[in-house]
């Protein structure tokens, strides 16, 4: 329904019968929400404008659709992680492999690509525009950038940067994944194990222990 819900209501399943069940994970963007299955499948539903819902088209559901994979032909499948803000979502597959739908306006997708969303799975590109990125820990979106850590705990980011939430010592917008810096500017920022993303800025977890922030800090959250 579209009704305002003041108590929780249980989310129905596939076709408007039933109920989701199974669901490992679940996260939301402005006006969307996904899931995902335990059978590494992803599900989605709310607003579409942008194609945040991942099913070839910019039509809005009431229920749960299935996310298409690339190109918007069959289902993506063995998802083992996602992430959403805003209008963008990102999922982590078995292989270690990323792939992103939504919104693209500052080129968050990770492809290198101009058009401003994209109604279906893309995958992430490497710092070479040529290969794709592999052996990836994680993925997280913000409001209009996204992050990820390598399995050698290392951490890219792309997409917005006007604020320096990208961690590479510019306020740059970047097409394509961005190996972040120490804050000596030098180097590369290494053990990170856990990255959270907002709309302007960036926080990660070293293997240490130790939190490190950067980008937008007008009340100090930097």
């Amino acid at each position: 329904t579209t009704e305002t819900q003041t108590f929780p209501i249980q989310v129905v399943g596939a076709g408007g019968t039933g109920v989701l069940t199974n669901i490992s994970e679940i996260v939301t963007g402005s006006e969307f929400t996904c899931a995902l299955k335990s059978d590494g499948t992803v599900w989605c539903w709310g607003y579409n404008a942008s194609g945040q819902l991942g099913d070839n088209t910019t039509t809005s559901k009431k229920i749960p659709i299935q996310v298409t994979d690339i190109g918007g032909t069959g289902f993506l499948a063995n998802v083992s992680s996602i992430s959403s803000s805003n209008y963008t979502v990102c999922a982590l597959k078995n292989d270690n492999t990323a792939w992103c739908w939504g919104s693209n306006y500052y080129r968050q997708l990770g492809n290198n690509t101009t058009p401003n969303s994209s109604l279906s799975p893309v995958q992430v590109l490497n710092q070479d525009g040529t290969s794709y990125m592999s052996d990836i820990a994680q993925i997280a979106v913000g409001g209009n950038h996204s992050c990820l850590i390598k399995t050698d705990n290392t951490m890219w980011c792309w997409g917005y940067g006007r604020y320096g939430q990208l961690g590479i010592g510019t306020t740059e917008n970047k097409y394509l994944p961005v190996q972040v810096l120490d804050s000596g500017n030098s180097n590369s920022f290494t053990d990170v194990s856990q990255i959270s993303l907002s709309d302007l800025f960036t926080c990660a977890i070293k293997t240490d222990g130790t939190m490190w922030c950067w980008g937008y800090n007008d009340d100090g959250q930097a």
